[in-house]
């Protein structure tokens, strides 16, 4: 279902929107919905990391984090087998950002891909994550949800949310990309079965 407005434009944006509309080959109708789609995903994702680091802001770090810190910067130079090297303590100490719905490649057992199920750490302060295996062993169970290469993967296989591990992060070897909202939502309730929490 789609809906009908009319705007006014200043002339030079009108312009701009339409030489780049035909730069892109598109009709104008088209092209402005992709462009209010993309600002409003990059606007979204602008509040959620704003969001992230304001909640940091009003919970400065404990006492026992700042002495981790003033250890870093005094020791881990030394442990370097690199002579004059020094880590960015800070750096060392944040671990990488992931998404609720992730999917990367790493290796439990072997070398597979599994989903971030854990909440969303944009803001990369958690170093560890929790994730659930994938897997082309399909039981039809509702703790399961089927994948195939429209999530980026290369056969049809399942989510096992029977089968959860919490890694560190520098585990994560490759990002293959991140389940639709759809499938995220189905993620969701087979979480809640098998966890039990419905």
């Amino acid at each position: 279902m789609t809906k009908r407005t009319a705007i006014s434009l200043p002339d030079d944006l009108y312009r701009q929107i339409e030489r780049a509309r035909r730069r892109a080959r598109k009709d104008r109708s088209t092209w402005l919905q992709e462009a209010a789609s993309e600002y409003l995903n990059r606007r979204t994702k602008e509040e959620e990391i704003e969001a992230y680091l304001s909640a940091y802001e009003r919970m400065p770090l404990t006492d026992d984090e700042i002495a981790v810190l003033r250890w870093g910067e005094e020791h881990l130079g030394e442990v370097s087998d690199a002579p004059g090297w020094v880590p960015d303590v800070e750096e060392a100490l944040m671990a990488r950002s992931t998404e609720h719905g992730e999917i990367w490649e790493t290796e439990i057992g072997k070398r597979r891909p599994v989903v971030v199920v854990s909440r969303d750490d944009v803001a990369g302060r958690r170093d560890s994550t929790t994730v659930a295996v994938i897997t082309r062993t399909v039981r039809g169970h509702p703790s399961e949800v089927l994948l195939d290469h429209r999530d980026g993967l290369p056969n049809v296989c399942v989510i096992n949310c029977d089968d959860l591990h919490s890694i560190r992060k520098e585990r994560l070897e490759r990002r293959v990309g991140r389940l639709s909202e759809t499938k995220i939502e189905l993620l969701d309730d087979a979480l809640r079965f098998a966890l039990q929490l419905r």
